[in-house]
């Protein structure tokens, strides 16, 4: 578990020791309508729109605010894929 955005991925254990580095990366594009304030984890991303977010392959969790009106998406990043979170924030 990344301790700063949340994200759980699997690792493969050789050894006794963890190769972090093997893990493949993926991308995040989170889009908001009409915006959002984006958190991932402990780690506040900004306000939409941003550029995507490169995050290692795993599962993770975004919370967006608008106007207080909060919306919590799970999603997983696959290795050398985009994932786009779309979300209307006034509905």
């Amino acid at each position: 578990v990344d301790p700063v955005t949340g994200g759980r991925s699997v690792v493969a254990v050789v050894a006794g020791k963890v190769d972090y580095n093997a893990l493949g990366k993926g991308r995040v594009a989170v889009r908001a309508q009409p915006y959002a304030d984006v958190k991932l984890g402990g780690k506040n991303l900004g306000t939409t729109p941003f550029e995507p977010l490169g995050l290692v392959a795993g599962d993770y969790k975004a919370v967006l605010n608008y106007e207080g009106k909060v919306v919590e998406k799970s999603f997983t990043i696959v290795a050398g894929k985009e994932t786009v979170i779309a979300v209307n924030m006034l509905k």
